[in-house]
C-alpha cells in the first residue's frame, strides 16, 4: 500500500508545504511540528516496546528456547514490527489532521480580528480556505486505504486469536487428564499460556478500539474546524 500510494503521499506533502508557506508568510506562525514529531516518535516507540516486552516475558515464563523454532527466534522482531506497521498510518493520519486544524484556528482568529482592523481581502481568506480543503481531500485520498486496511488487520488478528483459542485442537479447550490435574507444573504452564493469550488478544482489542476512536474523533474535530 505504501508503494502504491507513493504518488498520493508526495502530492499531499507538496500541498501541505505550499499551504504552510502561505500561512507562515501571511501570519508569521507555524504549527508546533517539533512537538508533533516528538509525539509521533514516542507513540511509535511504545508500539514497538509494548509487544516486544510482552514477547520477552512470554518467552521467559513459558520456558521457550532459542533455535528450537525459527518462528520463535524471528517473532522477537517480527511481532513488534507488525504492530508498528499497523500503528504508523493511524498516527500519521492524526498528525496531518492536527496540522490542518492548527491552520483553521489561525484562519479563524485572523477573520475575527478583521472586525477591528482590516488586513486582508475576502478573496485572500477564500483562497486559503480552498488550500485547506485541498489538503483535507488529499489526506482522505491517501489515508482511506491505509486506515481501512489497518483496521481490518486488527480485526483479522483478533478473530484468528479467538479461533485458535476455541478450535478443537487447542490445548486450552481440552479437559485436563488426571496426570495433568495432579501436576502443579503443568497446571501453572497452562495458566501462563492462557494469560499471555489473553494479553495478546487485549492488545488487538485496544488497537481496534484506538482505530475506531481516532478515526471518528479526528474526522469530527477536523470537520468542525474547517466548516
Amino acid at each position: 500500500l505504501f508503494v502504491i500510494r507513493l504518488n498520493a503521499n508526495r502530492k499531499l506533502l507538496r500541498l501541505m508545504d505550499t499551504t504552510e508557506l502561505c500561512f507562515r508568510s501571511a501570519f508569521s506562525t507555524t504549527p508546533p511540528l517539533l512537538a508533533y514529531s516528538i509525539a509521533f516518535l514516542i507513540i511509535v516507540s511504545l508500539a514497538f516496546v509494548a509487544p516486544f516486552t510482552l514477547r520477552v516475558f512470554e518467552f521467559v515464563y513459558t520456558h521457550e528456547r532459542f533455535l528450537d523454532s525459527w518462528m520463535t527466534d524471528v517473532s522477537f522482531i517480527l511481532v513488534p514490527l507488525l504492530t508498528v506497521w499497523n500503528v504508523v498510518p493511524l498516527v500519521y493520519y492524526e498528525l496531518c489532521n492536527r496540522i490542518v486544524r492548527s491552520w483553521c484556528r489561525v484562519l479563524a482568529r485572523s477573520l475575527r480580528s478583521e472586525h477591528h482592523q482590516r488586513h486582508y481581502t475576502l478573496k485572500f481568506y477564500y483562497e486559503l480556505f480552498l488550500r485547506i480543503t485541498s489538503v483535507q481531500e488529499a489526506i482522505g485520498d491517501l489515508f482511506n486505504p491505509f486506515i481501512m486496511f489497518s483496521l481490518a488487520w486488527s480485526l483479522v488478528i483478533l478473530s484468528l486469536t479467538i479461533y485458535f483459542l476455541t478450535e478443537p485442537s487447542s490445548s486450552l479447550v481440552e479437559p485436563l487428564s488426571a496426570f495433568q490435574f495432579r501436576s502443579e507444573a503443568i497446571r501453572e504452564h497452562l495458566n501462563r499460556k492462557v494469560r499471555f493469550t489473553l494479553a495478546w488478544a487485549s492488545i488487538q482489542i485496544l488497537a481496534a478500539i484506538a482505530y475506531i476512536f481516532t478515526i471518528c474523533s479526528t474526522g469530527m474535530q477536523t470537520n468542525e474546524e474547517v466548516y
